[in-house]
């Protein structure tokens, strides 16, 4: 009987021995799983990738591989009735290849539409001047009939031609206002384009530099910066907000916009920066701005150049110029979409040639 619980005891010793080596295994095996989780598998995006088939402006003109939106993002709402819908950035890349129309990349954000969908397009560019994350990213209301979006410390005078866009039809098919609808295929062979249609939120001024033939003779002047303030005293905010409404079915315009101040204050913007452009008697120095149409009588231009004898020798450095644009900018005209082209030469001023004159050129004569 002894020897028989011997057995016993010895067989159960075993089995408890193998049982806690099992559990052992098992809670080490547990254990690494744990500390080494497997990587989640990446999910493949349901749909077709959008790009943009065309660019055109609310004046009618296409835009094309000069136009300063070319290399601009533009930021795109998705919607399919939602009270916050999809949203993303593509690449305007201009006009590459006439055969195949407008090439946009989907960078940063990857935008999709699903075959067989309808979707409302809008949005605006360039996305840089705008903010799309934390409190001041754009907020919209969606109903039957219209879109309203509204838009946050836009800067009011700016280098960027910021504009409202809206998207309709697919390629081939003509875009109007009031029609932001697009229709994504089942079967394409062309892929997923829409077209866009801007529209400016801000005036503009196109300043056109260049030097007299006379004071050219004698001298050569470098543009250095441009920029644009606001007159002394003037209390206008840095920064714009803008509501825009659009409206199904409203041929004409294509957006209503209300523009109202935000928060900021103003300092004097830099329009162009070189280490010294040498301007042109036949070929114009083009510096374009922005602006909200309410600052137009409120608007100084400053232009800092050096000056040269014909020798290349510096004679007069960081020359500052000032022109009060009221008088030209602060017209009924001067509205919303519209752009004043604003002329620029660099004339002799002869008091200065005189006590300092280059004597290897002729002085020209006074004149009546």
């Amino acid at each position: 009987m002894k020897l028989n619980r011997y057995i016993y005891s010895g067989l159960l010793t075993t089995l408890l021995i193998g049982w806690g080596c099992l559990f052992a295994a098992c809670s080490d095996h547990v254990e690494t799983d744990m500390e080494q989780p497997r990587e989640p598998q990446p999910i493949e995006p349901i749909g077709e990738h959008l790009w943009v088939a065309s660019l055109t402006r609310g004046d009618g003109a296409t835009v094309d591989n000069d136009d300063p939106m070319k290399n601009e993002y533009v930021y795109l709402f998705l919607s399919q009735g939602e009270t916050t819908p999809p949203a993303g950035s593509v690449l305007y890349k201009g006009k590459t290849d006439t055969s195949t129309g407008t090439v946009i990349t989907w960078d940063p954000t990857p935008l999709y539409v699903k075959p067989g969908n309808d979707y409302q397009v809008f949005g605006f560019m360039p996305a840089t001047e705008a903010t799309t994350t934390g409190t001041d990213a754009p907020t919209i209301s969606i109903s039957s009939t219209m879109v309203t979006m509204n838009i946050k410390n836009l800067n009011a005078v700016s280098t960027k031609d910021f504009c409202v866009v809206i998207g309709a039809n697919t390629v081939g098919q003509a875009i109007t206002p009031g029609v932001f609808n697009y229709h994504a295929p089942e079967n394409t062979e062309v892929g997923y384009g829409v077209n866009l249609l801007a529209d400016h939120l801000f005036a503009s001024a196109l300043f056109q530099f260049k030097v007299h033939a006379d004071y050219d003779k004698l001298r050569t002047i470098k543009l250095k910066k441009v920029t644009m303030k606001l007159k002394d005293g003037s209390t206008l905010p840095a920064k714009v907000n803008a509501t825009v409404t659009l409206t199904k079915g409203t041929v004409s315009p294509v957006a209503n916009v209300e523009l109202t101040s935000g928060s900021g204050t103003y300092d004097p913007v830099e329009l162009f920066s070189d280490n010294g452009y040498a301007l042109k008697v036949n070929e114009s120095k083009d510096v374009a701005v922005y602006f909200n149409p309410a600052y137009k009588g409120n608007l100084v231009l400053v232009s800092t150049y050096d000056v040269y004898d014909k020798h290349g020798n510096l004679t007069r450095e960081d020359c500052t110029a000032e022109n009060d644009l009221s008088s030209l900018l602060n017209v009924e005209t001067m509205v919303r979409g519209a752009q004043k082209v604003i002329p620029l030469t660099v004339r002799p001023t002869y008091i200065y040639v005189l006590s300092e004159p280059d004597w290897d050129y002729d002085i020209p004569s006074v004149g009546t």
